[in-house]
């Protein structure tokens, strides 16, 4: 990477530009900084790894290719099975992935979201939706993933019984096709230590921008003891939210932390100008 620099998911990004997900995949390709495709996208995969290997070709700025991630949400089962997740369908998602082995590295799993939070703002402004219809016609229809090509899973729906079982269960498939596993969401020493325990290659320290668990811990307060319980383990830290300025990036490399990921400035960005709007957003780091 040409800076310790990720973009972080966030769905829909057709409803603040009609580019959406590629202005921003073409941005940070020329800046070489990595970007995570969100589980929700607003166009494909395929269509944004394409675009992201174009402008990284393309880019006098950059000499290699950077790293896409992707967001996953695992789905619920189908039926009682044992399980906490849809591992037919994780496992057939993962498949699909590898497909993309020269562009994507890594898969994120966010799991502080087996419910969505009480989003007052949004949920209970009587606006939100009438505004979201009239401005840009509605929330863009999420496909990132070939839904036709993988095994059905019912009603779509995030798991909210996923267990550690789970994620041991899924490394092993992501060592199968070549993809690290990132763990997007975590907050304590106590499960870093069961991250490492589990054998994932990352944590990303995370609390959903603030906007799932009212009156948590701002993602800084919390790094330091989560690389203390990573220490002596190839388990590697990121940090999400709260990095605004290239300070608050010092701040969080000096407590340990290898990366850190930015949504907001990038969003303000894509929705003023598209692609123009997101390329500066790099340079507020520098």
């Amino acid at each position: 990477l040409s800076l310790p620099l990720c973009v972080a998911p966030f769905a829909g990004c057709r409803a603040l530009h009609p580019d959406g997900e590629l202005a921003i995949a073409k941005a940070a390709a020329a800046a070489g900084i990595a970007y995570t495709i969100p589980n929700w996208a607003s166009i494909p995969i395929e269509d944004i790894v394409r675009v992201h290997q174009d402008a990284s070709s393309s880019s006098s700025s950059s000499s290699f290719l950077a790293p896409l991630f992707v967001q996953l949400y695992p789905q619920k089962p189908v039926a009682p099975s044992g399980e906490g997740i849809h591992r037919t369908h994780m496992e057939a998602v993962l498949r699909y992935l590898s497909s993309f082995s020269k562009s994507i590295v890594a898969v994120i799993v966010t799991c502080d979201t087996v419910n969505n939070g009480n989003r007052e703002v949004t949920y209970k402004n009587k606006q939100w939706v009438p505004a979201l219809n009239e401005q840009v016609g509605g929330f863009p229809e999420p496909c990132a993933l070939p839904h036709d090509e993988l095994p059905s899973i019912g009603e779509p729906g995030h798991s909210a019984q996923m267990t550690w079982d789970d994620i041991r269960w899924m490394k092993v498939q992501c060592k199968k096709h070549n993809l690290a596993l990132c763990l997007k969401g975590i907050m304590t020493k106590e499960d870093t230590q069961l991250a490492v325990k589990a054998g994932v290659d990352a944590v990303i320290v995370s609390n959903h921008g603030g906007r799932q668990l009212d009156g948590t811990l701002g993602t800084v307060e919390v790094i330091a003891e989560c690389v203390d319980a990573a220490r002596g383990s190839p388990l590697e830290i990121f940090v999400d939210g709260g990095c605004r300025r290239g300070k608050d990036m010092v701040k969080c490399l000096a407590l340990g932390a290898k990366c850190i990921m930015v949504g907001r400035p990038v969003l303000w960005g894509l929705a003023a100008a598209g692609e123009e709007g997101v390329a500066p957003a790099p340079s507020l780091y520098l």
